[in-house]
């Protein structure tokens, strides 16, 4: 018998998973446009549409602020100190750090607090 090789399975999944994506996408745009006829049939406010489309926004914005949020916290934990210093860079300018304390010193990450920049002592 012969069986296909596994890059010619991975591609086929691949080419499945995209057509899947491609049909739901449609039935979504599909499904909105219904909406909207159906409203408009029915004689509902366009503000309902509104507030259709600002609770959506709202759902995609939760959902991508979730996921943003599980991302930090594996790349935390899979390396603590990386993760703290990849992030120092968000802080305020009158957030000060006191990174100059842990390199080279061994001393844990959890000494890489923000500080107010008025208040960091020398070790």
């Amino acid at each position: 018998m012969s069986e296909t090789p596994p890059k010619a399975q991975r591609k086929s999944a691949i080419e499945e998973a995209q057509l899947v994506n491609v049909v739901l996408r449609y039935f979504k745009l599909a499904g909105v446009a219904v909406g909207v006829w159906l409203s408009g049939y029915l004689n509902f406010s366009p503000s309902w549409l509104l507030v259709g489309l600002v609770l959506y926004v709202w759902k995609e914005r939760q959902g991508k602020r979730k996921k943003l949020q599980i991302e930090i916290r594996q790349d935390t934990a899979r390396d603590e100190q990386k993760a703290i210093l990849a992030r120092v860079e968000d802080l305020p300018s009158w957030v000060g750090t006191a990174q100059y304390m842990i390199v080279g010193t061994g001393v844990s990450v959890h000494a890489l607090l923000p500080v107010a920049v008025g208040t960091v002592s020398m070790i």
